[in-house]
């Protein structure tokens, strides 16, 4: 793939319009805050290749295994946090054309990632087929100082056409996830409803109780003058929204603001959730573009300045330490135990948003080393909260007395991967998240996290490796047979070195831990 992004220390900038890295570019531009995410989808409609995506952190879907042979240990289900509603499209139409940048001449294009400040614009100018023109510029936050609330500033400017435009702003609950494994829907509607006011879609993952609502409400400018105008109503089984517009001349400007709030039964009573949204939605016009603008940057301030990293004389690697400290601060706000930072994020399909080594051995040094270290904490504690099922899924494969192994692909701590090699051979997984407990406290020096909950980890998985090592008479030592190492491609190892060092490792650790706690904490 060539370079198609501009150099820049805070921003990543797309110019010129480039279908063939449609899918890159939704990827790089996505947007979250911790509760919910969105890939950097055109708001309007594309009808060329696109992959649409919106997650809500927490929700998962339990997709039907799909292997070739079954395993012993092999799990029924792989969980997913779906695709969820598209909460952000608006159809954008004038009399008889609506606005697709598959079908339309694109005359100019440029987004750009503010990185500093947490917003995507975007600004374009097209020609439909019958020679009209406009100028479009978009402005969308996922706001991390309310987090279940989206907005989209969208911009219309007529150059040359005469009539009315129409923003049609809506919520879509038809929506498909590409990598499911047997191409099912993986939402129930259970109620849509559209008023003057607000709309939303009251929704719930297929097998499992798991449920978000997404309510809307909307303004409507023309230049700088809001419009009180009765808009046209859309109320279908699985989609809400309103159509509303006026008419304009060359030059003048119609401007619709959305303020969408997406709230699921992880933080709501599921018997409360509609009317929690639509309030929320309503509070959020009531507030305004500026003022939640506002505070959706002063956090992004707070964020950069804890974490921030400065490289001179070298903006390639700026931007790159800077994107990746942003999309790591999309994903995880630090805040809640329940949830994890799935190797993607927020920005696709891939992996199924599920959790990994990954966390233990990418993510929590760095939030131990930058940020207030509530964060690493909570990430340590959702494996803690977790260890049960490790035991269960120890179990399944023969193992007893309280031993433990972390899955290598999880929503809920179950296991979910199904590749014999990775799943019951890449073992040292176990051993990073000793290895993390470790380094919490040594550079924290909260002991109390060690006797509290990090002891009882350790133990376990200890317990696993005494039962999992072979003594081998020939060498007269203990060895390991038959694992993956961490390079993922050379399988039914005997003796990765990765795996045999952070196995001892493990185990001294465990055993000066056992120590330090019957020394501090004797109770």
């Amino acid at each position: 793939m060539k370079k198609f992004l501009k150099t820049d220390e805070w921003n990543i900038i797309e110019e010129g319009f480039h279908a063939d890295n449609l899918r890159a570019s939704e990827s790089i531009f996505s947007l979250g805050n911790g509760r919910l995410g969105q890939r950097g989808n055109f708001e309007e409609t594309y009808s060329s290749d696109s992959l649409q995506g919106s997650y809500v952190a927490g929700i998962s879907f339990l997709d039907r295994t799909r292997v070739g042979w079954w395993k012993n240990g092999y799990p029924h289900f792989f969980s997913r946090i779906p695709n969820a509603p598209n909460w952000s499209g608006i159809h954008l139409r004038l009399i008889d054309e609506e606005v697709d940048l598959a079908q339309w001449d694109v005359d100019s294009f440029e987004r750009r990632l503010d990185m500093k400040k947490g917003i995507s614009y975007r600004d374009f100018e097209v020609t439909s087929p019958k020679g009209n023109t406009l100028k479009i510029h978009v402005e969308h936050i996922n706001s991390m100082a309310h987090q279940n609330l989206c907005l989209i500033k969208y911009s219309v400017t007529s150059v040359n056409y005469e009539g009315k435009i129409s923003a049609v702003p809506y919520i879509n609950g038809d929506v498909k996830h590409e990598n499911s494994n047997f191409n099912e829907k993986m939402w129930n509607i259970l109620r849509a409803e559209t008023t003057n006011e607000y709309a939303y879609l009251w929704t719930q993952t297929k097998r499992e109780d798991s449920q978000v609502c997404c309510a809307m409400t909307y303004q409507v400018f023309k230049n700088s003058k809001e419009l009180s105008i009765s808009p046209i109503k859309i109320e279908k089984e699985k989609l809400t929204g309103f159509s509303a517009g006026a008419d304009v001349k060359p030059g003048e400007r119609i401007t619709l603001i959305k303020y969408t709030t997406i709230l699921s039964s992880l933080y709501y009573d599921r018997q409360e959730l509609v009317e929690h949204a639509v309030a929320e939605s309503k509070e959020a016009k009531a507030q305004g573009w500026e003022k939640l603008l506002q505070d959706h940057q002063n956090v992004w301030q707070h964020i950069w300045d804890e974490t921030d990293v400065t490289i001179e004389g070298d903006p390639e690697a700026q931007q790159g330490i800077r994107f990746n400290i942003f999309q790591l601060s999309q994903s995880y706000r630090g805040d809640d135990p329940r949830l994890n930072i799935g190797p993607k994020g927020f920005t696709g399909e891939k992996y199924g948003g599920n959790t990994q080594w990954n966390t233990e051995l990418c993510c929590v040094p760095f939030f131990l080393l930058s940020s207030p270290k509530e964060t690493a904490k909570n990430l340590l504690l959702y494996r803690y909260n977790q260890l049960s099922k490790a035991i269960d899924n120890a179990r399944k494969l023969g193992f007893k007395d309280g031993a433990a192994l972390y899955p290598m692909v999880t929503f809920n701590g179950d296991e979910c991967h199904n590749e014999w090699e990775i799943t019951f051979e890449e073992i040292h997984r176990n051993n990073i998240i000793v290895h993390e407990i470790v380094q919490y406290v040594t550079m924290t020096g909260h002991t109390d996290f060690i006797a509290r909950y990090g002891l009882e980890i350790m133990i376990a998985i200890s317990r696993f490796w005494a039962q999992r090592v072979s003594f081998s008479q020939p060498k007269q030592k203990y060895v390991i047979l038959g694992v993956t190492g961490p390079n993922e491609y050379e399988n039914n190892v005997d003796n990765n070195w990765y795996t045999n060092y952070s196995c001892v490792q493990t185990l001294k650790a465990t055993i000066e831990t056992i120590e330090l706690v019957a020394h501090q904490y004797p109770d």
